[in-house]
């Protein structure tokens, strides 16, 4: 089971402390000018893992700038971030805090494999993965229970474009817009207004990953996935085609 307690803090250094603390398991923000912001408002879904031993999941200013874009651009009225060691724990969380038809946009990270196994993993063990099973499928259909309609999904991990991860989220939650990296990501994903159907895009442009050779340095790696297919790089639906800042 899961226990919840609050953390109090008496000022803005503390609470920054706590924010930014990986043992912090849950990051609530919400409106406080609406009344039930997370129960009947808006809510934007963040899964990152307990186990990061190289901190690729650490609360950074491109996290923190995807948390403002994810909840001010999209007009969410609660934002959550949780940190889980494995796919029972969030079908858990999806039973006691996720409330239906509430969620716009949801993120899922964790560690990708290079392989048509196509896993994200959570924690130390096989069985803690996000991966093409019964376990993560009946969470996944818990999270296609709490999205709004055209709602989007990040998963935040390497490959998952490519590893068949990706495309599996997409028909098991088929009118979503599902996203994933085609090579081994960086910490410099950005969020954008979407167009040509998703409300809101992901854009990254890592380096040359030798396990992906045809992909050249500087250009896309987030792929658009809907109704299972692959609909291509995010560059057709708002974000660059290159790296503007290269």
């Amino acid at each position: 089971d899961i226990d919840a307690k609050e953390v109090s803090y008496r000022s803005d250094a503390q609470a920054l402390r706590i924010f930014m603390n990986h043992d912090t398991r849950n990051i609530q923000i919400s409106n406080l000018h609406k009344d039930n912001a997370c129960t009947d408002g808006k809510n934007v879904l963040w899964f990152y893992p307990i186990d990061d031993p190289n901190g690729a999941f650490d609360l950074n200013d491109f996290v923190c700038s995807r948390l403002s874009v994810a909840t001010q651009v999209s007009g969410a009225d609660c934002l959550n971030l949780y940190r889980v060691k494995n796919v029972q724990q969030m079908s858990m969380i999806f039973d006691r805090f996720v409330w239906d038809n509430t969620v716009i946009h949801a993120v899922i990270g964790g560690h990708g494999s290079n392989d048509q196994s196509g896993v994200l993993s959570l924690g130390a063990g096989d069985d803690d993965d996000v991966a093409q099973d019964k376990q993560t499928k009946k969470m996944l259909g818990q999270l296609r229970t709490a999205l709004t309609s055209g709602a989007t999904i990040f998963l935040d991990s390497c490959y998952s474009a490519r590893n068949g991860l990706a495309k599996f989220v997409s028909q098991q939650i088929p009118d979503a817009w599902v996203m994933g990296g085609i090579v081994s990501l960086d910490g410099s994903i950005d969020m954008l207004p979407g167009k040509n159907g998703p409300a809101r895009i992901l854009s990254d442009f890592p380096s040359a990953d030798d396990d992906v050779p045809e992909f050249k340095d500087g250009t896309q790696a987030i792929k658009v996935f809907r109704h299972g297919k692959d609909m291509g790089l995010a560059s057709g639906f708002g974000a660059p085609a290159k790296d503007p800042n290269p």
